[in-house]
């Protein structure tokens, strides 16, 4: 009973089985028997960290490092702290003092890499990262990071090179499948048979530990159908302007809707989706198995995953069969590859008939646009087109750079090249120097010269990043994979864009959109078609800019305006589907 090692041990294995608070109390008394201790109260702190306690997990990291002022572990826990609290300045130092203390000590690289990402300093987090591989080469989280980094820096084929190392650590390591799936839609060197392939041997992975559950489907007439949606997106993020239609517009007499939700952020726009539906719970705390018996409670009709291989899905969920209908929309522009997932909802232009299989759901053709769509906050009102005033055309691009490949780069090159003294603006908050000078010399070589080039990572006060519009006249869209939600909120702020008919879903996304706002004249079928669509836009400013003045009031009034409209087709989908399987 006097034995503060004793205690201190104690604390760390109730600490391990999550039994936090009273892993709490033992380090407290670790900490009055050893009170010269660093390390029991940097235990301490962690405790009282996990448990949400940081006013007093900071008292014990100040008073570890009071005791040893070049603590390594400490200090980063301390900034880990700090990150939380946003005092991110404070934060960095505490990681540099760690690697100034020990530059042996893989976890200060590791952490100041995650906050070099998290505050889009992408070069200096790469680096960051490479140092903790060096130190530790089997670092799976140091690897999974990079990849990430690498592929939001555009860097897509190390990426892929990255997450496949993961995997062959670790060949259920989840946050490298996902990474990888997502990584293979931006490459233009895999076609569909390639992607398909992947996608499946993931599906296999996952599916093959679990006996599907087999359930019974209600035949009673006129029930309400109860439709759960799994996404981490119901929040202020861009998936929300498509999902919020939806379920704001449900018939609610006829479908009972219940909202799965994985976010931690909860904000304005989580509410309104709360206001909107039935039932709503949190997922992020339950396990795979918890949530998959939640569903089978709730007796779920119909699962709709709105996710795919995104950040926060829950696909490991649809893998146990936890609902008689499963479904995958929007979240994700390709199959799950899971064969216990039963539809995937498109139409006819983003997946048209009689194209070899690219998918193992079956499809569902939805009558017109795959989506509606929403403004989520109060937007910048329509500037007028800048080339009005700089006699000069101006295009634009707001895409993650994952999507700008050394395809893209050239079609954009012969672009610029088509119309004389025109520019191009580049916005991203990740466009770090090092990336910059990577695009510079990629136009260069192509004969664009810098002074044609803008770059921009800082976001308008006022606005927000839809303020950079006002500086764009037309905006240029990528493949293989186009920008949906860009080209949703270009149109909306009335900057039309150009587009490229692709050769898989994700590359007709734009079209698909572009056609239900009666723009189907901006799809190109080819790269001379793109460039003399961009020509033409480009030839006449006041003709341009009485496109952009009535391209808000063209979307509110098409078909990706008219919600109830679109909820009724999903919900004759829904029935039908629902048929099937009784």
């Amino acid at each position: 009973p006097r034995s503060g090692e004793v205690y201190n041990n104690f604390g760390l294995t109730l600490l391990s089985l999550h039994r936090t608070a009273e892993a709490i109390e033992k380090f407290t008394r670790a900490s009055e028997l050893l009170p010269q201790s660093a390390h029991v109260f940097n235990n301490l702190g962690m405790a009282l960290q996990k448990a949400g306690g940081y006013d007093k997990a900071l008292g014990a990291y100040d008073t570890a490092l009071a005791l040893a002022p070049t603590y390594a572990e400490a200090l980063v826990n301390r900034g880990n702290l700090l990150i939380k609290t946003r005092r991110f300045d404070e934060a960095q130092e505490n990681y540099r003092k760690a690697i100034r203390a020990n530059p042996a000590y893989p976890d200060g690289y590791y952490n100041l890499g995650n906050f070099m990402r998290e505050t889009n300093n992408l070069s200096q987090a790469i680096s960051c990262f490479r140092k903790t591989l060096d130190l530790v080469p089997a670092h799976l989280g140091a690897l999974c990071n990079l990849g990430e980094c690498l592929e939001v820096a555009g860097e897509i084929d190390q990426a892929e090179r990255i997450f496949e190392q993961a995997l062959s650590q670790d060949a259920l390591c989840k946050p490298a499948w996902d990474n990888l799936l997502t990584c293979m839609n931006y490459n233009p060197r895999h076609d569909h048979s390639r992607l398909l392939t992947k996608h499946r041997a993931w599906g296999e992975v996952v599916e093959q530990p679990f006996t599907p559950i087999v359930h019974p489907v209600s035949a009673a007439p006129n029930r309400r159908i109860r439709v759960g949606y799994v996404s981490p997106d119901f929040c202020r993020h861009p998936a929300a302007s498509f999902l919020l239609p939806l379920i704001q517009s449900h018939n609610r007499n006829e479908f009972e809707v219940f909202l799965y939700s994985e976010g931690d952020r909860p904000d304005r726009v989580s509410s309104e989706f709360r206001a909107h539906c039935d039932h709503w719970l949190d997922t992020k705390p339950l396990s795979d198995d918890q949530l998959c018996s939640r569903i089978g409670n709730d007796s779920i009709d119909i699962l709709v995953d709105c996710a795919g291989h995104t950040a926060g899905n829950r696909l490991r969920v649809f893998a146990r069969k936890a609902a008689p209908v499963q479904v995958s929309w929007l979240g994700y522009p390709n199959t799950t590859g899971l064969s216990r997932v039963d539809y995937r909802m498109t139409d006819a232009t983003c997946d048209p008939a009689g194209e070899p299989p690219c998918h193992s759901e079956n499809l569902v053709r939805l009558p017109g646009c795959f989506c509606s769509y929403t403004m989520l906050h109060d937007a910048p009102e329509v500037s007028r087109s800048p080339s009005l005033s700089t006699g000069t055309i101006t295009f634009g691009s707001l895409h993650t750079l994952a999507r700008i490949n050394q395809e893209v780069l050239s079609l954009w090159a012969r672009t610029l090249q088509a119309v004389p003294d025109s520019k191009l603006l580049l916005f991203r908050t990740t466009l770090d120097e090092s990336i910059q000078q990577r695009f510079r010399q990629s136009f260069a070589h192509r004969g664009i010269t810098s002074d044609r080039l803008i770059f921009q990572r800082e976001v308008p006060r006022g606005g927000g990043h839809l303020a950079i519009y006002s500086q764009i006249d037309i905006s240029l869209d990528t493949f293989p994979w186009s920008g949906h939600t860009t080209a949703c909120e270009s149109l909306w702020m009335g900057v039309p864009v150009v587009t490229l008919y692709g050769n898989r879903h994700a590359g007709r996304m734009v079209a698909s959109v572009l056609g239900a706002a009666g723009l189907p004249h901006l799809v190109a079928l080819s790269h001379e078609e793109f460039i003399r669509i961009a020509r033409e836009l480009s030839s006449d400013s006041s003709t341009l800019d009485a496109l952009r003045q009535g391209l808000r009031s063209r979307i509110s009034q098409s078909p990706l305006g008219n919600y109830t409209g679109f909820a009724a087709r999903v919900e004759r989908a829904y029935r039908d589907m629902l048929g099937k399987a009784s």
